[in-house]
């Protein structure tokens, strides 16, 4: 496998060959698109995209079809074209990809960034943020029926207004220290990833607040319809359905369900449709706090196999699990009650564990429960 780089900057540098950071190609012309970024094939190519701001108003639809030997990268860069290779969050709290370093992408149009799908693709460190007011398309970047795509370090932020609207759509992805935030309720999800397998880690999902987003918006924070996903260690807050939904599917799925801090959301914590059967599904070391309805809703069908263990639970409106019976084999619903105080800061969204809390490496394999760990983020203040 070869790979060749491709550098731009917003206005182009040098010779505008593209063939280093101080040669880069103009990924921008009259506020759009480049064609020498819309002409240029994907396969085998990794655009390096040096920092800067990138304003445009039209949707890039991509040249040429990347494959498992040739696949495509969309990378960012330092503004000598050293490609950045960490996400960095903006603060401990770990809510937000800190973009001040990064190649920030606006869009200024009611324009979705891209609409053309390609499999084998790579998105790493870069910001994409609608900037126009009100985001009425379906999705800021769409991904879906396509398989073998990553996202790691991406930041995306945008008003959605969409019955059927999300920040991001995957097929068969993996999301890896991305932050995705809506400033409006005003959503289906703030993820959706559809078919097959998926994983999303390490990541953040914010909302505008818990209050209903009325007419036919589901408001979630992720929603998955795989035959078998892995969603651990992220952050859902502020999100008016819930905060992870686990959709009905014409197949079995099995979902790893794991070290989740969800607070804030105004339905259920983690929800299940049909589909979640004989295969089996894994929920724990999950904290939900604040929750409007129910902490885990299981499918009111009974051939549900759910296993939880060791969840930390509080300030739920309705019960902590609601339609588990007989079929579910919650091997052991051990749970533990979630206080305000056991946050090292809830009222500012600093969801970490207080070191004197029951929370705090409190789990049986000695881990905090939820998606922080204090080590991540170590210092004297958290007491």
């Amino acid at each position: 496998m070869a790979i060749t780089d491709v550098y731009y900057s917003p206005a182009g540098a040098g010779s505008q060959n593209g063939s280093d950071a101080a040669n880069a190609y103009p990924a921008l012309f009259r506020g759009g698109w480049s064609s020498q970024i819309t002409g240029e094939d994907t396969e085998g190519k990794r655009f390096i995209f040096l920092a800067g701001t990138y304003a445009v108003s039209n949707s890039l639809t991509f040249t040429g079809t990347p494959t498992k030997a040739n696949p495509f990268f969309w990378v960012g860069a330092d503004a000598d074209g050293n490609v950045l290779t960490t996400p960095t969050w903006e603060d401990e709290k770990r809510l937000r990809i800190d973009a001040t370093n990064l190649p920030k992408f606006e869009m200024t149009g009611n324009n979705m960034f891209f609409t053309a799908r390609k499999e084998f693709s790579n998105f790493t460190n870069c910001s994409f943020e609608v900037t126009s007011g009100t985001f009425t398309k379906q999705g800021v970047i769409d991904n879906d029926n396509v398989n073998h795509t990553t996202f790691y370090g991406i930041r995306i932020k945008a008003a959605v207004n969409h019955t059927t609207g999300y920040m991001l759509r995957g097929d068969r992805c993996f999301i890896n220290s991305c932050s995705l935030e809506s400033t409006a309720n005003t959503f289906d999800n703030l993820l959706r990833i559809t078919s097959t397998v998926g994983y999303v880690i390490n990541s953040s999902f914010i909302g505008a607040g818990t209050s209903s987003s009325g007419g036919s918006y589901s408001g979630h924070g992720i929603e998955m319809t795989q035959t078998g996903f892995s969603c651990a260690n992220n952050i859902v807050w502020k999100v008016p359905g819930n905060g992870i939904q686990c959709s009905d599917a014409t197949d079995d799925y099995v979902a790893r369900i794991s070290n989740n801090t969800i607070v804030d959301v105004g339905n259920n914590g983690i929800g299940f449709g049909s589909g979640v059967d004989d295969k089996g599904s894994y929920i724990a070391s999950n904290i939900l706090y604040g929750i409007g309805n129910n902490g885990v809703v299981a499918n009111s069908s009974d051939n549900d196999v759910i296993i939880i263990q060791d969840m930390a639970i509080g300030d739920v409106t309705g019960v902590n699990y609601n339609n588990f019976d007989d079929y579910d084999a919650y091997a052991d619903l051990t749970t533990v009650t979630a206080a305000e105080s056991d946050f090292f800061d809830y009222t500012n969204g600093d969801f970490r564990i207080n070191r004197n809390s029951s929370l705090y490496k409190g789990t049986p394999a000695g881990d905090n429960y939820g998606a922080l760990q204090n080590e991540d983020y170590e210092f004297v203040s958290v007491s």
